[in-house]
Formats: C-alpha cells, sequence, structure tokens
C-alpha cells in the first residue's frame, strides 16, 4: 500500500520533470537510430550534420535526395518503446522539391506499421497517419504556418485510441483511432527529397488524472481542509488508485529496455511495402 501511495505522489509531480531523450545521433557525430524505409526508391541516407542548435552540435538529416513521392525513410530509435506517450520533436526544415517534411513515428512495429504525425512547410500543413502494411490513411490534419530555415516543435500526445496533436505549442487537433494499441518503437520520418534537420527528441508518459479513493473516516479535519505539511496514518486495506486513462505500459529507454526492443531491429525497419 505505501507503493501505491508513493506512485501517486510520483504521477502527480510529473510530466515535465519525467520526459527523457531519445537519442538521434551522438556526441561524436554518428547516427544513434536504426535506418529504414517504408515504399519505394532509393536506400535511406541519414546522417549526422554538424548543426550549432542541435543536441551536442549534430543534426539528423535524411540526404539521399531521391524525389520519388512514395518514398518514406525513416530512422527508429531501438531503445525507446512505448505505447502511451507525450513526445515532442524539434526539427529544422530545409529543403525539398516534392516534400519539405519532419516526421514523427511511434507505435511502430515494422516498417510497414505504425503511426507517423508530419508536418510539411510545402504546403504548410500537419497531418496524422495510420500507415498499415505499407499504405498511409489519413486520420486527421490541419493547416498551419511552418517556415523553412527555422526550428520548429512538433507534438504528440498518444494515450489508449486517443491523440492531440501541437505544433510550436499551439494545439492543431485531435483525433481518435484504435487499429495499433500495442507498443512499439518511436523514431524520425521522412518523405521524397525532404531535408530536414532532426534536433531533439523528448518523450515522456503522459499526464493523467489521478483518483486516490480513501474513506472519507480515514482522514482528519484538517486534512479534509487541505491543511499543508500534514501527515495522516491511513488505512493500509483502504486505498486505491485509478487513473484515467489506464495506465498499460512505460516508456523504457536505455539498456534495460533492451528485452522489449528486440522485435524492432533488423529487417523489420528495412521491408518495403508490397
Amino acid at each position: 500500500m505505501r507503493f501505491l501511495l508513493a506512485l501517486a505522489v510520483l504521477l502527480l509531480a510529473s510530466p515535465a520533470s519525467a520526459q527523457l531523450v531519445v537519442p538521434l545521433t551522438t556526441p561524436d557525430g554518428r547516427v544513434a537510430c536504426t535506418q529504414g524505409m517504408t515504399g519505394i526508391g532509393r536506400p535511406p541516407d541519414w546522417r549526422a550534420i554538424a548543426d550549432p542548435d542541435g543536441p551536442d552540435g549534430w543534426a539528423l538529416a535524411e540526404t539521399a535526395g531521391d524525389p520519388t513521392d512514395l518514398r518514406f525513410p525513416l530512422c527508429i530509435s531501438e531503445q525507446a518503446v512505448t505505447r502511451d506517450l507525450d513526445a515532442t520533436l524539434r526539427f529544422k526544415p530545409l529543403s525539398g522539391t516534392r516534400a519539405r517534411v519532419a516526421g514523427l513515428m511511434f507505435r511502430a512495429q515494422s516498417a510497414n506499421d505504425y503511426y507517423v504525425v508530419r508536418a510539411n512547410a510545402l504546403d504548410n500543413s500537419v497531418r496524422l497517419y495510420r500507415v498499415d502494411k505499407g499504405k498511409r490513411s489519413q486520420l486527421a490534419g490541419k493547416e498551419a504556418p511552418i517556415e523553412s530555415d527555422k526550428w520548429h516543435s512538433l507534438r504528440v500526445i498518444a494515450s489508449n485510441d486517443r491523440f492531440e496533436v501541437a505544433l510550436d505549442g499551439k494545439p492543431l487537433f485531435d483525433a481518435t483511432d484504435r487499429s495499433l494499441l500495442q507498443a512499439g518503437a518511436m523514431g524520425v520520418w521522412s518523405q521524397a527529397d525532404s531535408v530536414t534537420h532532426y534536433g531533439s527528441l523528448l518523450v515522456g508518459p503522459p499526464e493523467l488524472r489521478v483518483k486516490l479513493s480513501l474513506p472519507a473516516m480515514s482522514l482528519p479535519p484538517r486534512c479534509m481542509q487541505g491543511e499543508p505539511n500534514t501527515r495522516h496514518d491511513l488505512d493500509p486495506g483502504s486505498a486505491q488508485i485509478e487513473t484515467d486513462p489506464p495506465r498499460t505500459d512505460r516508456v523504457q529507454i536505455g539498456d534495460d529496455a533492451v528485452h522489449s526492443t528486440m522485435d524492432f531491429v533488423g529487417r523489420r525497419y528495412r521491408d518495403r511495402a508490397p
């Protein structure tokens, strides 16, 4: 029971402080994610590019320059596996004739099975897609100003079947979809000949509304009045904690998550759409 009470305090104290960095590049200028692709076209060529505004002076970019429209390079972080998340990606679109996008993919089961939210500086739009068997289906979208050669932040909150998307701190749209409720890997996503610098990727659990149910008789009047810094003895069998939405998994980053990420390595992210 003490554990349950401590958990309630932890959930109430987060979520911003609980965000962790998902590495896309290393401090010595190497790519820190697994390269792959959905669709057709030239193989992906992700590289660490020197950028003074990137983490440790580096940014990630896809540099192949293939304008094939149905070409979607991706770079998966095998150490970040989760279902419910609050993630923010910093990006700077630079060039591209067919597209000029930045994409944040999540719940990835393979190179052909995931969600992705993408921002396009060519048509000033942000869209949420479900990719199933390599085919895109748009779930929601909205127009928004996205200037080239400037840094932006793309945020997605995913909780069970609910999704919220924001750009540069401004909420854009909500969506629901139940076709992929499993935990999966996270990563970045591009299209055609887009050249975009990807900076930091931060992820944490979504904010939860915590309900701490206690019998009324177990709380002294001072506690009911909200008096601070007051200690109380609670009946060990009386406290229960509920979360809305129900918490089903956790964000895992680092070596302790290797056992949960093995299904996502290698060929799964190099598969091509049928």
